[in-house]
């Protein structure tokens, strides 16, 4: 009869394994944690800055109905955390250059502009309005801008009174 062989079948992990293995563990969970940090911080960011352009929008849209607008600094609050500012400017219209003043071709030649008498009827505003956030755990502005044409009623009246 040859020899008997004892075979053992090892069913387990030895201690030096099983602390690779959680080591391997904690910093893929650390990274893993970091990331979700990262996402979690960029949601909140962006909340903030969709919330503030709602609210600098809203501001414009209530300012571009009203039908005369003043020039001016006009400010404001929203739910304790959005401060806004308004700042509405008149603008000149190419129809306000003077008579004798020249209007500039693309080409480069001019176009003399003798042929107006009176004034233009159209009065153009810019306004700007900037939202801030800055007692939030992510501060922030928005800042949005626009046009508004507003035909001056004084000289409609004029234009109908000449006809």
């Amino acid at each position: 009869m040859k020899g008997i062989r004892i075979v053992r079948h090892n069913a387990g992990f030895t201690l030096m394994e099983v602390m690779i293995a959680l080591a391997i563990m904690g910093v893929s969970l650390v990274g893993l944690l970091h990331v979700f940090s990262n996402l979690l911080s960029g949601i909140g960011k962006s909340e903030l800055y969709a919330e503030g352009t709602l609210v600098a929008r809203e501001v414009l849209e209530r300012n571009l109905i009203e039908k005369k607008l003043e020039e001016g600094i006009f400010s404001g609050e929203v739910n304790d955390m959005f401060q806004w500012t308004l700042v509405v400017t008149r603008r000149e219209t190419a129809l306000d250059l003077q008579e004798g003043q020249v209007l500039m071709e693309e080409s480069g030649g001019g176009l003399p502009i003798n042929w107006l008498e009176e004034e233009s009827p159209l009065e153009m505003y810019e306004l700007v309005v900037t939202v801030i956030w800055p007692e939030t755990p992510y501060p922030g502005q928005v800042l949005l801008a626009t046009l508004r044409g507003i035909v001056n009623p004084e000289a409609d009246e004029a234009e109908e009174q000449l006809e």
